[in-house]
């Protein structure tokens, strides 16, 4: 739902009422949601807890993310396929890339302005679990944290909504929680292999459509696809096989040569 409200031209699919209507409000809160839920599976309240969770979320979230970053950087700084006016200095460089660009009214680079608030999250989630320990507590402490982020949004240290989504990031964590303890289960089955393929390569999908969209536009302008219609019957599925390339690369290449060095080191 995401790429298609973000494609642009001839407005076949009416895109402006689709983005500002409810559905992408949807999806992300799905994908907050989400994130929380499976928190139940990194617990942080030992050091060597808090030590894997911390090697588990830089290495398969934090590092690719940096890494898209930079590609993004270079795409739009010297590439020179910026068409609007946005800050691409180092230091907005070095915000984005820590999360302070949330304090921040807009994100230099398109498609990633979410990643201050995931990394916001992870963090608190971490410093929360690893001090309180038991589940009760942390949750307690999670919705007590609600009231700090919604006051600094209305005194405009936080000048986006992103802290919006922390509710539906505890609801998850809570979920997730009663799922672990056994208070309900869910029904196996056996995930299609074109949804596993889709699903596998879509973080980086996400965080790469929109760059994509700015190659893919001239590319197809050349070859006759108009519409919006066209354009996303041939610009998503390659964005997903792009997602899916160089997620690929990452496990294979960055993650494992890392892992090699670890070991190595130990």
């Amino acid at each position: 739902m995401i790429m298609v409200s973000h494609l642009s031209g001839q407005d076949v699919l009416h895109l402006e009422e689709f983005y500002r209507g409810r559905y992408v409000i949807i999806a992300m809160v799905f994908f907050f949601y989400l994130l929380g839920f499976f928190m139940f599976k990194y617990p942080c309240n030992t050091y060597s807890e808090l030590k894997r969770y911390i090697k588990s979320k830089f290495v398969r979230i934090i590092g690719l993310y940096w890494i898209l970053l930079l590609a993004q950087w270079i795409f739009y700084n010297v590439v020179g396929f910026q068409a609007v006016d946005r800050d691409l200095s180092l230091i907005n460089l070095f915000q984005q890339a820590v999360g302070l660009h949330i304090f921040r009214s807009v994100s230099a680079y398109p498609a990633m302005w979410f990643m201050g608030t995931l990394i916001l999250y992870l963090l608190l989630y971490a410093l929360v679990s690893f001090v309180l320990r038991k589940r009760s507590r942390i949750i307690i402490a999670l919705l007590v944290l609600v009231a700090p982020l919604y006051i600094l949004r209305a005194q405009r240290y936080i000048v986006t909504d992103n802290y919006s989504y922390w509710i539906p990031f505890v609801a998850g964590i809570l979920a997730g929680y009663a799922y672990s303890a056994g208070v309900f289960t869910f029904k196996k089955r056996r995930v299609p292999r074109w949804l596993d393929l889709i699903s596998y390569g879509a973080f980086t999908t996400y965080l790469t459509h929109l760059m994509l969209w700015r190659i893919y536009e001239p590319l197809f302008d050349n070859i006759g696809v108009t519409s919006d219609i066209q354009f996303a019957l041939l610009g998503i599925p390659l964005a997903i096989a792009v997602g899916y390339l160089v997620q690929y690369i990452y496990d294979n290449v960055i993650v494992y040569a890392s892992k090699k060095v670890i070991k190595a080191r130990n």
